[in-house]
């Protein structure tokens, strides 16, 4: 076993107990030194085993020399805590377990043993307290606290420790603690069975995790192999005290069956998942394809099959096939432990485009490396923006960037030139890809309700929550599937995009290389650069992996992220951004440039984009002509809807009747009514004063 933190001593105590180098990698333990354990109260202690609880921030310390504490010598040290359940000690992955009542689950004296059960496949918890708390108070906050985990009907099986079985009274401490434990069980109408192993040479009783060492790679048939026995109460045991006895769930009646009562239990009820990429419980999950096969990894280290997966999610009710992008040594590298910072994957993205596409401005090529690794985690943040490239002639390097992401981006679709409304929800919708659209000049050339329909598919995508619902045959019967529209997207095109779409974007303008500029041609299909950009890929998604959890907690203080003055909108799509780039600035050396800093650069210059896109609107020309029209001395405009046509109409818009300025003054609020004017007789006019159309101008422009 190599060194997770861990000393040569530890090491050997692991192996000695059968704990395989990944489980001890995936379950965090390491190594505690004598100045660690000084800091914690401990000065007498020389080195600590460190087990952390990974759903509590409860911790337990196995000392290797018993040390005093508090008058009593013991071989494990853990802080004072309140709460006795979070003392149940579960192995990484047995979690998503729990809820599964045809899950038997067996319970283990100590968190070693349970680690040692659950790599032999079973459903195992270890307890850190004695089997039955000394006082009736823990002993119902233990009741409250795993109440849930034994109901009706689940088999339960204890594991004691030696001691249990070579006392000979059964009168024992030991004894009456896991009686009193069977009793509660019992009590709460679970299967109670005794589970013990075979004894040495000697005729004493050895441990479980030394039974399942011994068996070394036989230890899962060693497992199997185990006989238990049901256990019953014997007569004369003391019967534990609780504040509050457990009242047993009633049977089941004809009234109620058995599948009904599971479900009215809440045994039944599965999160949804999307199978792609999914954001829940504060951790993030990736499903991806191995040989045709499903894979679920999370950011917690944990890695599930799709049956296992079916098993605690509701997955979606219509096929889908998850892309192979993520390769199987990536993956093993990842659950094994291994580490990558995203400051250093950022780096080599950015290197990749400076490489192969001409910027006129350093921060567009820093802003589209933070771009490509959010894809990676978008389902972390409720909006996402997406990425519009645009130029003023061809040629300009559009679609090798396009190129280039359709082989690092999370899940990339195939950069895609034509494309209908449905393919902007079937084809990404449950697999999370991100969609790469080249040539959107052409996209919105179609007819009228294909150009809505994929206007409005592309404006909904950008929000997480949003879906579109349509009528699917679901095992023979018909059914509304609300597919998902919450993808990343990247366009491209010269011709611009409709209003709406674009306040979605970050709008980069592209030019064209020229001859002395140093840039070269993107290959894919050498055998080099397609080695380096599938190592660049696994690593974006072991990065991902890594640290979505701290992404997520930057993300949520984002009101205190010091963005340049820009419109709510802008702000939406910078956050998750700068969220990137601040976990890259923690990452980086002291001195090290900021990431913040040119991304607050990148900001900048999209706040002018908007600004200049917001005065180019035909509404904000209006208001614009409606100020440089001719006024009173108050400053008030005081026209006829012929003469606002003129104005109009002078001022290069489109208008040709006075029933268009109605609609177009109508949208800014102003309406025309009845007003005299010396020397020109009553007629209808709009009044527009100076305070209004400040007030216009602050809103539009």
């Amino acid at each position: 076993m190599k060194s997770v933190g861990l000393d040569p001593e530890h090491i050997d105590y692991l192996r000695a107990r059968g704990i395989h180098e990944d489980t001890a990698q995936r379950n965090k333990l390491s190594s505690l030194n004598s100045t660690a354990l000084a800091r914690l109260g401990l000065p007498g202690a020389q080195s600590g085993l460190l087990i952390p609880y990974r759903h509590s921030t409860y911790r337990r310390i196995r000392l290797f020399q018993p040390v005093v504490h508090n008058g009593v010598t013991s071989e494990f040290w853990a802080p004072p805590e309140h709460r006795i359940g979070k003392r149940c000690y579960l192995p990484a992955g047995i979690h998503m377990r729990l809820s599964d009542m045809s899950d038997p689950l067996v319970v283990a004296a100590g968190e070693i043993e349970a680690l040692a059960i659950a790599q032999c496949g079973a459903c195992a918890i270890g307890l850190a307290w004695p089997w039955w708390p000394s006082t009736s108070r823990h002993a119902s906050g233990m009741q409250r606290s795993l109440a849930a985990i034994w109901r009706r009907g689940r088999s339960i099986y204890l594991v004691p420790a030696p001691e249990f079985w070579n006392c000979s009274d059964r009168q024992s401490q030991t004894a009456i603690q896991v009686h009193q434990f069977a009793y509660l069980l019992n009590k709460l109408d679970a299967r109670v069975f005794l589970l013990g192993v075979p004894s040495r040479d000697n005729g004493a009783w050895m441990g479980i995790a030394e039974y399942l060492a011994r068996g070394g790679r036989d230890a899962r048939a060693a497992w199997s192999s185990l006989e238990p026995c049901e256990m019953h109460i014997p007569r004369g045991f003391p019967q534990p005290t609780v504040a509050n006895p457990p009242r047993p769930s009633p049977p089941p009646t004809q009234n109620i069956p058995e599948r009904v009562a599971r479900i009215l239990g809440g045994q039944s009820r599965k999160p949804p998942l999307r199978p792609g990429q999914d954001f829940q419980d504060g951790r993030l999950i990736i499903g991806v394809s191995v040989d045709r096969e499903s894979l679920y990894l999370d950011s917690r280290g944990g890695c599930w099959d799709q049956e296992e997966a079916d098993d605690h999610f509701r997955l979606p009710p219509v096929a889908f096939e998850l892309p192979e992008t993520f390769a199987c040594q990536a993956i093993r590298r990842h659950l094994e432990g291994g580490r990558v910072k995203v400051a250093d994957v950022i780096a080599r993205v950015e290197t990749l485009f400076r490489k192969h596409v001409y910027w006129r401005r350093d921060e567009e090529a820093t802003a589209l490396g933070l771009w490509t690794f959010g894809t990676y985690l978008f389902s972390v943040f409720p909006i996402y923006g997406y990425l519009w490239l645009t130029s003023a002639l061809p040629r300009s390097g559009k679609s090798t960037v396009l190129r280039i992401l359709s082989h690092i981006a999370f899940h990339a679709s195939e950069m895609t030139v034509d494309t209908t409304p449905a393919t902007l929800y079937r084809g990404v919708g449950y697999t999370c890809q991100t969609l790469i659209l080249d040539e959107l000049e052409d996209l919105y050339s179609g007819g009228q309700v294909s150009r809505k329909a994929i206007e409005r598919l592309l404006n909904g995508g950008f929000e997480r929550g949003n879906t579109v619902g349509r009528t699917e045959t679901v095992n023979k019967v018909r059914q509304t599937v609300r597919y998902p529209l919450y993808v990343p997207k990247a366009l491209a095109g010269i011709s611009s995009l409709p209003e709406t779409t674009l306040s979605r974007c970050f709008k980069i303008r592209m030019w064209r290389k020229k001859k002395e500029d140093a840039i070269e041609r993107f290959k894919p299909q050498s055998p080099a650069v397609a080695v380096a950009l599938t190592e660049l890929r696994n690593d974006l998604y072991r990065a991902a992996l890594l640290h979505a959890e701290e992404v997520a907690r930057i993300y949520d203080r984002a009101e205190e992220f010091a963005l340049p003055a820009c419109d709510d909108r802008a702000r939406d799509i910078l956050e998750p951004l700068y969220a990137i780039a601040e976990l890259i600035d923690r990452q980086r050396p002291a001195g090290a440039a900021s990431m913040t800093t040119a991304l607050c650069a990148f900001a900048q210059l999209q706040a002018g984009v908007r600004a200049t896109q917001d005065q180019a609107t035909d509404l904000a020309q209006v208001v614009l002509a409606l100020a440089a029209a001719p006024c009173d001395k108050s400053g008030t405009v005081c026209l006829t809807p012929t003469e606002i046509q003129r104005v109009l109409e002078s001022a290069g818009l489109p208008i040709t009747s006075t029933k268009q300025v109605g609609q177009w003054l109508g949208k800014l609020g102003l309406v025309s009514a009845p007003h005299r004017v010396p020397g020109k007789g009553s007629a209808r006019r709009y009044l527009v004063t100076r305070a209004t159309l400040d007030d216009l101008k602050a809103r539009i422009l």
